[in-house]
């Protein structure tokens, strides 16, 4: 569908960046503190990226692993949380106010 150098370094970005955004809003509507949850993520996500170019580089054959790969996840972990500390706490406390008004 991306035809397009390096279209997977984008997909791999995007998808990290969807998933520390929700978690980030999850954490906070949860009451977490997001600072934690955010360092909790990033862990647990460099972590499962790092494994994930592992296990393709040594098990499936064909695939290798990329550190292209994982520094895209990685900088997908980043601008996520970046992105809800910037426009995603907005959209919370939004929902907070209506859900007050209810």
């Amino acid at each position: 569908m991306l035809d397009f150098p390096h279209a997977d370094k984008l997909v791999h970005g995007v998808m990290f960046a969807i998933l520390s955004f929700v978690y980030a809003f999850d954490s906070e509507v949860a009451g977490r503190n997001l600072y934690k949850a955010a360092l909790l993520f990033s862990a647990i996500g460099l972590a499962f990226a790092a494994l994930s170019e592992y296990i393709q580089h040594a098990f499936i054959p064909g695939r290798y692993g990329n550190v292209y790969d994982l520094l895209s996840d990685v900088a997908g972990i980043i601008l996520g949380f970046l992105a809800y500390f910037f426009l995603g706490r907005k959209m919370t406390a939004t929902l907070r106010i209506k859900k007050a008004g209810n």
